[in-house]
């Protein structure tokens, strides 16, 4: 296409390509002349799309392998994401063993390996009568007023020993200490020798349980040098 334009006023004329603008004259009476050239239009062919198997046929072997792996990761992640959010939370969390029972257990036995052992050791509450005379009643007449423990048990040394003492410490029932007596005492004790003990002893208070304790020194006050050590309940008359 040709546009060509009119010298005298300016206007532009559209013309086809064999035509001449001298051919031609304006409206004013003017002469046109040549402006601009148009080429002509012509269809642009649409590009050619290939197919996606096309495509993926003509990729080199590495990328299809990557392309391949990469599918599969992306697959297994999604797999355990929804199988997590679908699976129910096991919060389980393990306390600590407490023990709820502060008290001494009854008839608990410590014993040092070669030293000496306490057959049936046993303490009972006796309750003595002390008879009183009642003028009221002109006549004497018993009454309850006191207590005594016997310990009673038999020793059998596993060994030799110089020396040999027996301390009891009382318990009450919430655990205090009432009294820690030494009950019992041998020089020159001799092993597999069987020793019978029955002592009758006084306790302030009213003793729940009791730690036999067997020693090779005299008048020890530390508990954990003890060769032999058991606890029991007081038995009551």
């Amino acid at each position: 296409m040709v546009i060509a334009r009119c010298r005298e006023c300016g206007n532009e004329y559209e013309l086809q390509e064999d035509e001449n603008p001298e051919d031609f004259q304006c409206e004013c009476g003017g002469d046109l002349q040549r402006a601009i050239t148009t080429p002509p239009t012509s269809e642009t062919p649409p590009k050619s799309s290939k197919g996606i198997f096309e495509t993926w046929n003509q990729q080199p072997t590495t990328i299809k392998a990557i392309s391949v792996a990469g599918v599969f990761i992306v697959l297994i992640v999604l797999i355990i994401g929804i199988t997590g959010m679908f699976s129910p939370t096991q919060n389980t969390t393990q306390l600590p063993e407490t023990s709820t029972n502060t008290s001494k257990s009854p008839e608990t036995s410590q014993v040092q390996a070669g030293t000496v052992k306490i057959n049936n050791p046993t303490i009972y509450e006796n309750r003595h009568s002390k008879d009183v005379y009642e003028p009221a009643l002109g006549m004497t007449v018993p009454r309850f007023d006191y207590y005594s423990y016997d310990f009673s048990g038999e020793l059998v040394p596993s060994a030799n020993f110089n020396y040999l003492e027996i301390i009891i410490k009382y318990y009450n029932k919430s655990g205090q200490v009432l009294g820690r007596n030494t009950v019992w005492t041998m020089n020159s004790a001799r092993a597999e020798e069987k020793y019978q003990i029955s002592i009758d002893h006084n306790v302030t208070g009213a003793p729940a349980e009791a730690d036999i304790m067997v020693f090779t020194s005299p008048n020890s006050n530390d508990d954990s040098q003890a060769i032999y050590k058991t606890t029991v309940t007081v038995s009551k008359s």
